[in-house]
């Protein structure tokens, strides 16, 4: 009897830790902070300690080769395919490689799209003001009136992937993050200026990779967004971290998809909607701006005049009460950040008439590749300046 007793509390106890163990796979999978304890398997998950083929022992070529065997087109490790902007129901399924056909199944885009395809329907914005909803004739503008206060926004996504136009660089080539640094109230020509003051002018030179924004090994921030994020030597003027922290357990529900790409705020981490721009800024630092910054000079000699793009947690949560009711449930909840406007991987957003070739702020005209990044749409969620449109309804046709 006493054995039996024995037993049974055995295989109870056993039954309780297979039910109490939430399964992370979906949830940063291997690279939450502290899996796996000291006995852990992960390390050879992505280093070789005597055959490392690039730097850090990794076993893949490159970081950008590493992270795509399991984020990639043809991956299995992950349900987040960062290079189609899709994520899977489960970890495992993949779509075909180079192709634009949605898989079969339940498949989503991505909140960040991606950096090969994406599926935002950039083309089909729709906003509805306190005055009415946004039309493209001329009675309903005029109905509108004045009272243009968005109240709620949609940009759907698509039903396929379509070609990225724009994207950040993931293969660690060197690029320009535009506005790092300090304001410089004196520049030349792009083309005459030495290094030195190109970077304090422009931006600093950065190679950026998967892991210049990502933590790998977990650091129990939200997406493992490093504190500091950089690429090679380039970000040096920012030393101060900006740790957008959970809000509770790194397990906590987390919403990588979505259904409408106007919709940027993360349900689960009001500290994400509050710090992202000031997280951007730690590389684009002269555009974190409060105030009445369209209208008062900054001194810079580039970034003169520049878009409000930050607010401070009051003014957000002020904002949040005023915009969401009984009749607008899913209103805005927000006051435009660096993410309301811009994806952070890759857009499949197109330009026309006056937007299509609108130059860096160097002068020189914006080209794209897949893994070096840039483009003429500037990671921008809607066609041509239909972003503008969404908050500024000041015209139609």
């Amino acid at each position: 009897m006493r054995r039996l007793a024995v037993s049974l509390f055995v295989v109870g106890f056993m039954l309780a830790l297979s039910v109490g163990v939430p399964s992370v796979s979906a949830d940063n999978g291997p690279h939450v902070k502290g899996m796996g304890g000291m006995l852990t398997s992960n390390c050879a998950g992505c280093h070789r300690a005597h055959t490392g083929q690039a730097a850090d022992l990794l076993k893949a070529s490159s970081v950008e080769a590493l992270c795509y065997t399991c984020h990639g087109s043809a991956a299995g490790g992950s349900s987040l395919d960062v290079r189609d902007g899709v994520g899977y129901p489960e970890a495992g399924e993949s779509g075909k490689e180079d192709s634009t056909e949605r898989p079969e199944g339940d498949v989503k885009a991505l909140r960040g799209g991606g950096f090969k395809y994406a599926m935002i329907e950039t083309n089909t914005e729709k906003a509805e003001y306190e005055g009415g909803i946004k039309s493209e004739t001329q009675e309903a503008f005029e109905a509108i009136g004045s009272n243009k206060r968005l109240v709620s926004g949609e940009i759907p996504t698509a039903s396929s992937g379509r070609e990225v136009t724009s994207s950040h660089s993931t293969n660690g080539s060197p690029q320009i993050a535009w506005g790092n640094g300090a304001i410089d109230a004196s520049t030349t020509e792009w083309k005459n200026e030495s290094e030195a003051e190109r970077k304090a002018s422009y931006g600093a030179t950065v190679e950026l990779t998967c892991a210049s924004c990502h933590n790998p090994h977990g650091d129990g921030d939200y997406r493992i967004l490093k504190g500091l994020p950089g690429g090679g030597e380039g970000n040096t003027y920012n030393t101060t971290e900006v740790n957008i922290t959970e809000p509770s357990s790194p397990n906590n529900p987390k919403q990588y998809t979505t259904s409408n790409y106007w919709e940027t705020w993360e349900p689960y981490n009001k500290n994400f909607r509050y710090r992202i721009s000031e997280w951007c800024s730690t590389c684009h630092t002269r555009l974190l701006t409060t105030g009445s910054t369209a209208t008062t000079p900054s001194g810079d000699a580039v970034f003169e005049y520049r878009h409000t793009t930050n607010f401070t947690q009051a003014q957000y949560e002020k904002i949040e009460k005023e915009y969401v009711s009984a009749e607008h449930p899913d209103g805005t909840k927000t006051e435009p950040n660096c993410i309301q406007c811009h994806v952070a991987h890759g857009t499949d957003a197109t330009m026309e008439g006056w937007a299509a070739g609108v130059p860096l702020p160097n002068g020189e005209t914006p080209t794209h590749s897949e893994t070096g990044g840039g483009g003429e749409s500037f990671l921008l969620r809607v066609d041509n300046r239909g972003t503008c449109q969404m908050c500024h309804y000041t015209s139609v046709g």
